[in-house]
């Protein structure tokens, strides 16, 4: 069954008055300039056609010579293929990777879409998402944690190859897997012959420059893919543009996928994504905003006594407000975001959107501008007090 989010609900209620999200991943910086005027060009030239289901040459091209000026990595171009947006690669990807019989494990606390697709992507009852509870690990994950759950199954034999999502920098948790705990999971998807689809939407904002590329560990590359995202990064999210890096023939199939049920990402969006590849300076202002704000929030969090794990990517903190729950009569995190929402005009989103075991969780955006979270803490200090 799909799940519904309280992340959905809100947006339909977004224009409440003087009401302060701290819900929606969405930079508050507008599209650069450089950006909007590249679009501008394309429409004024006429750059409006399809192109190929798989980019337009230019684009690729971009994409190409960004990732190797930039990460010192080097892919064909029949291994890049542009879409609008991420969700549709991770669709087009669970549809090629996953036959009949095969499971999809899923780190959790997850983004709602990973398990939602995996259930409209699953050929059968034992397909369904299996889920990886991380907890216990700081919300790393671990190739332990994930032989736990296969240990679990009916068949074991059926693993093989299966498929694992995973997303770092993560959302909703912020946290970036280490190379450690990576090297151990590399080891389970080899001896289970897994595929891997890597969600980097977020791999611009890391905070202490230690990010661990899991293509890159052995073997890796041929069995990853890897999606990434310009929403974030350039604040492109109405743009609706995104990529996909792996092996060739398993881009071509997703290709194949895509051109049959989306066509193409839009002229208009490949022509500004070009832009936005060729200057970083977007990337570099917007992360030291949000690490300004992830340590005005992380402060706040320590100063009210309200247990997290340091985030160190993404813009997202995962804290427990189960004493919150206790002390305050909730029945659960979820009846504290509504009370919040009512009481302070606050938006936060319930750990229930992330998996059912983090009830008495919530996850805290702080993608907004310096002084409205300042705003946002200062409202919510007075309903905690």
């Amino acid at each position: 069954m799909l799940r519904k989010t309280f992340l959905g609900s809100f947006l339909s209620r977004k224009q409440q008055e003087d009401v302060i999200s701290l819900c929606i991943g969405e930079p508050f910086f507008d599209t650069p300039q450089h950006i909007k005027e590249r679009g501008i060009q394309a429409i004024n030239k006429n750059k409006t056609k399809y192109t190929s289901a798989n980019g337009s040459l230019a684009t690729r091209q971009a994409i190409q010579s960004f990732l190797s000026q930039e990460y010192h990595a080097f892919y064909d171009l029949d291994s890049i293929m542009v879409s609008p947006g991420a969700k549709p690669l991770i669709t087009a990807a669970l549809a090629v990777l996953t036959g009949d019989w095969r499971y999809v494990f899923i780190p959790a606390p997850y983004y709602p879409p990973f398990y939602n697709i995996s259930v409209l992507q699953s050929k059968s009852l034992l397909s369904c998402p299996m889920l990886v509870d991380t907890r216990e690990d700081d919300f790393q994950i671990t190739g332990e944690a994930i032989k736990r759950v296969i240990g679990n199954l009916y068949d074991e034999e059926s693993v093989d190859s299966s498929v694992l999502i995973l997303n770092s920098p993560n959302n909703p948790t912020g946290v970036v897997y280490t190379r450690k705990n990576l090297e151990s999971v590399a080891k389970v998807v080899k001896e289970y012959d897994m595929w891997v689809i890597l969600d980097e939407s977020y791999l611009d904002f890391t905070y202490n420059n230690d990010y661990c590329f899991f293509a890159d560990l052995s073997d890796m590359a041929e069995r990853t893919v890897v999606i990434r995202s310009f929403s974030k990064t350039y604040a492109m999210t109405g743009w609706r543009m995104g990529y996909v890096l792996g092996p060739p023939k398993v881009v071509n199939n997703i290709n194949a996928y895509m051109n049959n049920c989306i066509g193409c990402a839009s002229s208009i969006s490949q022509e500004a994504a070009i832009a936005a590849l060729q200057s970083s300076v977007m990337a570099d202002d917007v992360r030291e905003s949000f690490l300004i704000n992830r340590n005005i929030l992380l402060e706040w969090l320590t100063d009210n006594s309200i247990p997290f794990v340091e985030p160190q990517g993404a813009f997202y903190v995962f804290p427990d407000l189960s004493e919150y729950c206790f002390s305050g009569g909730f029945k659960d995190a979820t009846e504290i975001v509504g009370y919040c929402l009512e009481k302070a005009r606050v938006a936060i989103t319930p750990g229930l959107d992330f998996g059912d075991m983090y009830k008495n969780f919530v996850r805290i955006s702080y993608s907004v501008s310096t002084d409205k979270l300042k705003q946002a803490l200062v409202r919510l200090e007075e309903l905690i007090n």
